[in-house]
């Protein structure tokens, strides 16, 4: 299963974090939990990827952490990993869906 989410996800979603401070993993642009993070090159930052994506549309090559140039990067390994152990609700809880991914 292939998925389309774009943007990052919303930390209502994180099933029992097990005292993970989710605030580090979240998106410096859309305050959302990474979704296909990228980094900057200069300050590592981590960034959703389709956000970084608009955001150089408006400011091009300009980290939004203030360095001086944008270069992208992979995220570190420790990162994508945290991200990888997360538990997610299915985007249709509200409508009753129990999966947890």
């Amino acid at each position: 299963m292939t998925s389309i989410q774009q943007y990052g996800l919303s930390s209502d979603r994180i099933c029992d974090p097990h005292g993970l401070n989710i605030d580090h993993l979240e998106c410096l642009i859309c305050r959302e939990i990474l979704w296909k993070p990228v980094a900057c090159q200069s300050c590592e930052t981590p960034f959703c990827s389709v956000c970084i994506h608009q955001w150089l549309v408006g400011s091009p090559a300009q980290c939004p952490n203030r360095c001086k140039t944008y270069v992208q990067r992979k995220c570190p390994p420790i990162l994508t990993k945290l991200l990888a152990e997360l538990q997610i609700a299915c985007f249709y809880e509200s409508n009753g869906c129990n999966q947890v991914f």
